[in-house]
């Protein structure tokens, strides 16, 4: 009998090492702004450029990730290029939406980096994220040889009824190595964080984290009322 115990203890014990292996070890997302309030979408840009600076003035090469048809996810970006233009960079846009043939595109973004150009590639967040499988960005890092930085926006919902609508977009998908659902469940797990500290809604409020080595989110909840 006393065989069968260990034998049983022995499974436990390794049961409970692959799944702390394969799940409790990932690198765990890094607060890199906190729930900030800002006056309009252009300073949540900048402010993000200021905050990542030294690395974007080093890496040269950027993806920006907005939500589909988001006017204000544009505008962000516009401040994020205005701040680095007053910090003397060179900026070049390239739209993923204009991209025709991908090779020449890969070739182009070179040659912006040879001249010490700022390379500024704006798309869907679901389409250059690292949680994505072969997104814009994973393509971009074989293209390179080189790690890319990317920058996602994603929802943040600060009132109940907002959280339980994010949680259920995180429950219904169901798989768990679609970027998709990593993504939506990024948002969850941010408001969660965050819903006892009962933000604002009718303000303007921006949170980023570091997840992985490249990859950034900003979560952006814009106010119920108002011009935004």
């Amino acid at each position: 009998m006393s065989r069968w115990i260990w034998i049983i203890v022995a499974f436990c014990v390794s049961t409970g090492v692959y799944f702390t292996i394969r799940y409790g070890l990932r690198p765990k997302p890094i607060p890199v702004i906190s729930p900030t309030t800002f006056a309009d979408p252009e300073l949540i840009g900048a402010a993000v450029y200021k905050r990542l600076r030294q690395n974007i003035r080093a890496d040269r090469v950027v993806v920006l990730g907005s939500s589909p048809g988001s006017e204000e996810d544009t505008q962000i970006w516009q401040g994020f290029e205005k701040a680095a233009s007053t910090d003397n960079q060179t900026v070049e846009v390239m739209p993923l939406k204009e991209v025709t043939d991908k090779e020449a595109f890969f070739v182009k973004i070179q040659e912006a980096v040879k001249l010490r150009k700022l390379v500024l590639i704006t798309g869907i967040t679901t389409e250059i994220s690292h949680l994505v499988p072969e997104s814009w960005t994973k393509q971009l890092e074989k293209s390179r040889k080189h790690p890319v930085l990317s920058i996602g926006i994603q929802r943040l919902a600060v009132t109940t009824p907002e959280y339980d609508d994010v949680q259920t977009q995180c429950l219904d998908a169901t798989d768990e190595e679609n970027g998709h659902h990593k993504l939506e469940c990024a948002s969850q797990r941010v408001a969660r964080k965050y819903l006892k500290r009962k933000l604002a809604p009718d303000l303007l409020w921006g949170v980023m984290e570091r997840h992985g080595l490249k990859e950034y989110l900003l979560f952006i909840h814009r106010p119920t009322t108002g011009p935004l």
